[in-house]
């Protein structure tokens, strides 16, 4: 893959990540009617001040207000009249039995209930993309660059030295849900493919992306690819895995894999730094995704970190976010995929945590 271009870069705005800008662009809302009685909403990241510019997740369509969406500023909530035409689903809808169309097994607490789910563009095509500016400043987690603790890398990033990166992890570092993947507009890259894109753009060198992302894979799949990754002789590794772990395998399996793959990696020699990812949550209300076996996996891959080896605490961010946004906005898939947005959060994130946030875009 080549670099991002300019326009392409300024395109997906991966330079101005929400936790350190005023402006937000694209940010992702699932409108959600409560009872009959009420309009359906969507609450921004931040109170906007002044105008909020709307559109299909496909860019395609520009909304109007106030006939397609009213904006309560001080509040950050956006509604629906009666006269839009932005799509709404209403709150029981998200719950269908077991059995229904576009239904996954199952609700915590209820194997009678599933959650609202569907691959492809479901989600995409129930989505809006909000723009605007802001006043506020995010005060919860944040990333900050790690490359104390990667100095190979920092050395390289500061020479502008070729790159060859490995990632190995599941289905959300596969690139599921990014539009690209699904073949529908905008046709955004996975977050993988935004990353080194950025990364080539910005350094005007040789990025290599190696990517052994599978989908529905683990830890435990990691394990064997290892090899594999090493006769890449890679500079860094990212390692991604959790999301289809949370609801299978103890934190001790979890941490005894991700102790197999960093011993194999050191034992081969390549070299390669690491950083070890710890996912974004699945819905917290699908009994396959529970929020405290996620915690307890990122404190398990913290406890790993030291010279050559940090972590992407992107659990925490996506903890932080559902304080404010419900899981539709962010989900491509209903129960444990990003959409474009959050690919996007995904390598705005890497590019700090690397330094990138500190140079010129």
């Amino acid at each position: 893959m080549n670099s991002l271009t300019p326009d392409q870069e300024l395109s997906w705005h991966l330079a101005e990540p929400f936790w350190r800008s005023n402006r937000i662009f694209g940010e992702s809302l699932f409108f959600i009617r409560e009872t009959p009685a009420a309009p359906p909403r969507a609450r921004l990241l931040f109170p906007p001040a002044g105008p909020v510019r709307i559109t299909s997740a496909s860019r395609e369509i520009r909304y109007t207000s106030p006939g397609d969406y009213l904006v309560e500023a001080g509040a950050g909530i956006v509604t629906l009249p009666a006269t839009s035409r932005i799509k709404f689903m209403d709150r029981a809808s998200l719950y269908p039995a077991i059995g229904q169309e576009h239904c996954m097994a199952h609700l915590q607490g209820d194997e009678r209930v599933g959650l609202y789910f569907g691959e492809g563009h479901l989600f995409h095509d129930r989505q809006v993309e909000a723009s605007y500016d802001h006043h506020s400043s995010w005060r919860a987690f944040m990333p900050r660059p790690r490359l104390d603790l990667l100095p190979a890398m920092a050395r390289k990033i500061e020479s502008a030295a070729p790159l060859k990166i490995c990632i190995i992890g599941d289905s959300i570092s596969s690139g599921s849900n990014a539009s690209a993947l699904s073949g529908i507009p905008p046709r955004m890259p996975p977050y993988p493919e935004l990353w080194a894109g950025a990364m080539r753009r910005r350094l005007g060198c040789e990025v290599v992306l190696e990517n052994f992302a599978v989908s529905g894979t683990g830890m435990k799949y990691g394990v064997s690819v290892a090899d594999a990754v090493t006769r890449q002789a890679p500079d860094l590794v990212v390692i991604a895995y959790g999301m289809n772990d949370a609801g299978f395998i103890s934190v001790e399996e979890y941490g005894a894999h991700t102790t197999r793959i960093l011993d194999l990696i050191k034992q081969r020699g390549c070299g390669a730094e690491i950083i070890l990812t710890a996912s974004m949550l699945g819905n917290p209300e699908w009994a396959y995704a529970p929020t405290e076996k996620f915690l307890l996996f990122r404190d398990a891959l913290a406890s790993f970190t030291g010279p050559g080896v940090a972590l992407a605490d992107l659990t925490r961010l996506w903890a932080d976010l559902l304080k404010v946004k419900s899981y539709q906005d962010l989900t491509g898939n209903g129960v444990n995929h990003p959409n474009d947005f959050g690919h996007r959060i995904h390598a705005q994130f890497l590019l700090d945590l690397l330094g990138f946030g500190l140079l010129p875009a």
